[in-house]
């Protein structure tokens, strides 16, 4: 399962909103990880066929992106973050699902 994540939309009153993308091949694994994102909000879903994975996306409005950065670090499971420059920072390496 990959798990990437990354910050949509700043708003004026510094409220952010951010995506997490979830692939996966085996639905019983984004269960328990859907479990763990209960106020997350489902907003899109596809397939790949090259890969034969399902893709599902959540979003949720954070208050600051303090808050973001500190759901990244306290998530527990391994999650790469895009940076709108294209960077990747990945957050807890060592946890895999």
């Amino acid at each position: 399962m990959d798990i990437v994540a990354w910050r949509e939309v700043r708003n004026d009153d510094k409220t952010v909103v951010c995506r997490i993308q979830l692939r996966y091949k085996d639905g019983r694994k984004v269960k328990t990880l859907l479990r763990e994102l209960g106020e997350w909000n489902e907003c899109s879903t596809g397939f790949s066929p090259k890969r034969k994975e399902s893709i599902l996306i959540l979003q949720r409005e954070f208050q600051n992106d303090n808050k973001w950065k500190s759901f990244l670090r306290t998530f527990p499971f391994r999650i790469v973050e895009k940076t709108p420059t294209d960077k990747e920072r990945v957050y807890n390496a060592k946890k895999v699902i």
